[in-house]
């Protein structure tokens, strides 16, 4: 039977129906002049230029029908996705946020050897809170870490002191540490071994050893699993989301969902054994299971810290092959032989695809225009070689008029297809300067020799943005005679045939950028003003694409930044947020790596002549110039994020705080009353990108603490603990405001009491002492209050207030910055608390005088500075630090630098 193929007859859409746009087209003419022209019939030459249009029109609207794919694909055949389009794994991931997070962090950098537990101990004050990592490590590379490192510390005088894993988890933990978090060093779970009364019974012809090897790594398996991660398309055909997949940090070895992370079990039963046991293919049934003593019960628990091991032992357990029961199992060689069964390896990262494939269009050529003149019947006179040399002038005039009338159509057209050209451009995160098509800007201009260096001066085609294109009708046959001023340079030095002159002088005109028709061309497309609404809105939409809100990015952004000019630097800031974006949104509440950062000045050094003339040079560009040169200077480098925190360098953006100092100083420089400011505003932009911010919870983690607990209603009664660590205060507080009575009642008459909690007993001294005021103790209810007391590094201990247990971060700007002083400061940087830091953290901005800053810096650079280099002015940076060998910076200079924001603080 033969196929029969069909035409079906479908509705066009208006841009693409002829019939329907001409018919539009038509009702236009006899609405508006009706009276005049009432011949529209085919033969009607006005009638014969809108079919030309309007076919025009039906090729402009085929063409923005195309793939979006289509649109953005280069001549080259490739699509330009940088500065237009983030892919999943780079805008949907985020530094690691939750526990989970973590976890997935850890699996993935040890791939798999490592699986941790975390904890942390709930305070009512965060600062006081200390995240606890416990760890389950594979044997075989626990072992094999340990061999190296023993090997390491054998060619050194003084021998390694922590575990090499727990070094290296803690870097790892560490390099995506969030602002106001801190960790603890990490601990090995301890292995709480079960043995097993009874008998398995397995399937004849099992091969007993490699059996019990399986079923020890079913076992483990079921306690804490260890998971592999998987490739993009995997999880896709799993049913699994693409904003769940990269739901969390960048992985390398394959993604891990939520739904699959490991849960650590801190109970089994006999049950759950002989279901795990079931699953086993070679074992057939087990008899009398049960676990052997001193475990005599049906279920075991452990704590968070405690991990369950099942054991087998000859002495206890049986192995039996069907179908002899006499062929009980006694081998010595079976039991107690260490790992009897080695994990197998996954997929190597190289065999999974980790993200999805970018799309690939068709490069379709719609920037090259056709002129509607060349479609004209020939008897119009407005195509190629309709004029000769001999051709009447009147009808050359008559034709000239015409081909004016048209070639506004021409114009309009030829921008339109220029626009659809230019989609990539428009969407582009960079600001275009330039609406000239592509292939005209590839083209010389007529320039001299000796004026090479000057081709890219940007006159007349540059301007601040640009949001609509156009390109020029140089093609349109005879086009020039119509051209303003097109006879300019119709004049040489030298005898040359008319012809050749007329050849020259057309060619040196579309080679001159300011020729009349291109200036003209672009005034006239180009409105700043509306270009510059445009641009705004084009960028309001990017931002909003990527869950990002405009009109917040327009509340928090800082006056008078770059130009001056309101408008104009919010597109520039917009656009270099969109720029940043990607390493800002996942690293949005990351902290600074305080085990990796790089040493910054601990003195305040006067500004060079050659600085500041280099500063008031760059004051003096000219914006439409150096869009490209704003552009590297703010792109953001993973360095960065681990010299500084995410919101520093969000502020930074937002404000363009290096901009800022750099106003004040090329304004104050030379003036001797302004001399320590400068060099602070010149300090702050070359170490802490304009704004310096302290963590609370890494000054409390160097000090060491005395914890007072005072019973009401007698608060000159107290009990006190010493040499307390952050951890020890966190679980200590917590348990305090658990006790519903005081927790003291029994050791009246005597001078010391002790308290457990998690393991560890604390011993509390009575003493007779007051509490200074109340601002300075944590209330606990009807049964008592707490007061803190930090010691770094002196004998001399400082009372640590409640408001700056309250406050996690601290944002220091110098007074004296003209951004400071204007009214709408304290408002912004309320609304970037509300929108832009962690919820449950409490920040806030100080603006110490000039004589404090003079103090503040070197404390804060010092302290800064001991976090990783132990205090040494010019270290030898590792190129991995040993985190085991951190210094603990914590000296007098520390409570100073506290004393200092606990003084500003209260004058904000």
């Amino acid at each position: 039977m033969n196929e029969v193929f069909h035409i079906m007859d479908e509705k066009l859409p208006t841009m693409l129906d002829f019939k329907k746009l001409k018919k539009e087209g038509l009702s236009f003419i006899n609405e508006f002049d009706g009276v005049h022209w009432t011949n529209l019939n085919p033969s009607d030459p006005g009638v014969t230029v809108l079919d030309q249009i309007v076919f025009a029109l039906t090729e402009l609207g085929y063409c923005t029908d195309f793939p979006v794919k289509d649109l953005l694909t280069q001549r080259n055949g490739k699509i330009k996705f940088k500065n237009q389009f983030y892919q999943a794994q780079e805008i949907l991931t985020s530094s690691p946020v939750q526990a989970q997070d973590y976890i997935k962090f850890l699996l993935d950098r040890t791939q798999g050897h490592v699986n941790a537990q975390f904890v942390v101990p709930k305070a009512s004050k965060p600062v006081l809170e200390v995240i606890e990592a416990y760890l389950d490590v594979d044997s075989e590379e626990k072992d094999l870490k340990q061999k190296k490192a023993g090997k390491k510390a054998a060619k050194k005088v003084e021998p390694e002191v922590q575990d090499p894993i727990l070094d290296e988890v803690f870097f790892l933990l560490n390099r995506v540490r969030n602002v106001g978090q801190l960790f603890a060093m990490p601990q090995f779970l301890q292995p709480v071994m079960v043995q097993l009364n009874g008998s398995i019974v397995f399937k004849e012809g099992t091969n007993l050893q490699k059996a019990l090897g399986i079923i020890e790594q079913a076992i483990k398996n079921y306690l804490f699993p260890k998971i592999q991660g998987k490739g993009y398309q995997e999880l896709q055909q799993m049913g699994y989301p693409t904003n769940e997949i990269f739901n969390g940090p960048k992985l390398q070895h394959g993604w891990i969902v939520d739904k699959s992370l490991p849960v650590k079990r801190n109970q089994l039963t006999i049950g759950e054994l002989i279901a795990v046991l079931s699953e086993i293919k070679e074992v057939s049934y087990v008899e009398s299971l049960s676990f052997a003593p001193p475990y005599n019960t049906q279920i075991i628990k452990v704590d968070a810290h405690q991990i369950l091991q099942v054991a087998f032992s000859e002495d206890h357990l049986s192995l039996v092959l069907e179908p002899t029961p006499s062929s009980v199992t006694q081998q010595k060689g079976i039991f107690g032989t260490g790992p009897l069964l080695r994990k197998s390896k996954g997929k190597s990262v190289s065999t999974v695809e980790m993200v999805p494939k970018k799309p690939k269009g068709n490069f379709r050529d719609i920037e090259t225009y056709f002129s509607i003149q060349q479609t004209f019947p020939e008897i119009f006179g407005v195509g190629a070689d309709a004029i000769g040399p001999n051709t009447n002038p009147i009808r050359i005039a008559q034709t000239r008029q015409l081909k004016g009338y048209l070639s506004l159509y021409d114009q309009v057209l030829a921008n339109q297809f220029s626009q659809i050209a230019n989609l990539g451009t428009l969407f582009s995160f960079k600001n275009a300067t330039k609406g000239l098509s592509k292939e005209v800007k590839s083209k010389n201009f007529f320039i001299k020799k000796f004026e090479k260096p000057l081709k890219s001066f940007p006159v007349p085609y540059k301007t601040f943005v640009a949001t609509y294109f156009y390109q020029f009708l140089y093609d349109v046959p005879d086009i020039e005679a119509i051209l303003k001023d097109h006879g300019i340079f119709n004049f040489s030095t030298s005898l040359l045939p008319k012809k050749t002159m007329e050849v020259q002088s057309w060619e040196q005109y579309k080679e001159d950028p300011y020729n009349r028709y291109a200036l003209g061309l672009m005034h006239f497309t180009d409105d700043e003003s509306i270009s510059l609404k445009r641009r705004n809105t084009f960028l309001n939409h990017l931002l909003a694409r990527h869950g990002e809100s405009p009109s917040l990015i327009d509340g928090l952004m800082g006056e008078n930044t770059f130009t001056g000019e309101k408008q104009k630097d919010r597109i520039l800031i917009k656009s270099l947020l969109l720029q940043n974006l990607g390493q800002l949104s996942y690293h949005r509440f990351k902290g600074y790596n305080y085990l990796q950062a790089s040493q910054i000045q601990t003195e305040i050094q006067t500004v060079t002549i050659q600085a500041y003339s280099k500063m008031a040079k760059q004051l003096q560009r000219d914006f439409l110039m150096a869009s490209k040169k704003i552009n590297k200077k703010y792109k953001l480098k993973q360095k960065d994020f681990t010299n500084y925190s995410g919101l520093e360098l969000q502020l930074n953006l937002l404000w363009a705080l290096d901009f800022q100092y750099q106003k004040f100083i090329v304004a104050h420089y030379g003036d001797p009353a302004y001399q320590d400011e400068i060099g602070v505003a010149q300090w702050m932009r070359k170490n802490r990108k304009g704004v310096i911010l302290v963590e609370t919870k890494l000054l409390l983690s160097d000090a060491v603490f005395q914890l007072t607990f005072a019973s009401k209603p007698d608060v000159n009664t107290g009990w006190r603990a010493t040499n307390l660590t952050l951890s020890n205060l966190a679980e200590l507080e917590a348990w305090f405001r658990s006790q519903k009575l005081c927790p003291f009642l029994n050791s009246k008459g005597q001078n010391e009491a002790s308290i457990t909690v998690n393991r560890q007993t604390f011993v509390f001294e009575r003493i007779q002492e007051h509490f200074s005021s109340e601002d300075t103790y944590l209330d606990l209810g009807y049964h008592g209050a707490l007061s803190l007391e930090a010691q770094w590094g002196s004998d001399q201990s400082l009372l640590l207030p409640v408001d700056f247990l309250e406050t996690d971060l601290w944002l220091v700007f110098p007074g004296f910055l003209p951004l400071v002083s204007q009214a709408s400061f304290r408002s912004k940087m309320q609304l970037f608390f509300e929108n832009l830091t962690p919820v449950r953290m409490q920040s806030i901005a100080i603006t110490p005088s000039i004589a404090d800053m003079k103090n503040i810096i070197p404390l804060f650079a010092n302290w800064h500075n001991a976090k990783r280099f132990q205090g040494i002015q010019e270290p030898e940076v590792p190129s991995k630090l040993e985190p085991s060998k951190k210094w603990n910076g914590g000296n007098e200079n520390t409570a100073k630098l506290v004393q200092l924001l606990l003084k500003n603080r209260k004058a904000s």
